[in-house]
């Protein structure tokens, strides 16, 4: 596990969805700066990245959700509930449709989910105890031959042929 920050010029890493999340949903914490310096090195070509989209669907939801904490003054905790009682707030909320773009402007390449990789994740919940999504991009990211993930999900520690690179360090 290694700081972010200090991620080598030409690796290839697969970004996790938290990656995103800080970089779009800024709070002015040191981690979301790290994210977006990373993002950069990605934007610029000196770093080759993947994600899937599972990653780009948990990012969007995860941004709906703040954007609609910050403009209709919702509380994090039900807000959720809220939007699902009142479609009106969703049909105001624009800044977190354009991430799927800004996504692919960043020359991330997309990893698409097949039925036989949903097959092969649960080899890996069995051996390393993860939820289904981390499973999934653990799976993907084996077939694929890619070792490095971006992410600061703890989850994915428990995984040793995994090179972890994390904005919180």
């Amino acid at each position: 596990m290694e700081p972010l920050v200090n991620i080598p010029t030409e690796e290839t890493v697969f970004i996790d969805a938290n990656i995103f999340v800080y970089h779009f949903c800024m709070t002015a914490d040191s981690i979301d700066d790290r994210c977006t310096e990373f993002l950069q090195k990605v934007e610029s070509g000196v770093v080759q990245a993947f994600t899937s989209t599972s990653v780009v669907l948990e990012t969007l939801h995860r941004a709906m959700i703040y954007e609609a904490t910050e403009k209709a003054g919702l509380e994090p905790k039900g807000a959720m509930h809220k939007l699902q009682k009142n479609p009106e707030f969703i049909q105001n909320l624009t800044q977190y449709s354009t991430i799927p773009q800004r996504i692919l402007d960043f020359g991330t390449q997309i990893f698409t989910i097949s039925y036989q990789t949903i097959l092969d994740s649960q080899t890996w919940r069995e051996n390393y105890g993860l939820m289904v999504n981390d499973s999934i991009t653990a799976a993907l990211m084996d077939r694929n031959g890619i070792k490095n993930l971006a992410t600061n999900d703890t989850d994915f520690d428990r995984i040793p042929v995994l090179h972890i690179w994390k904005p919180s360090i």
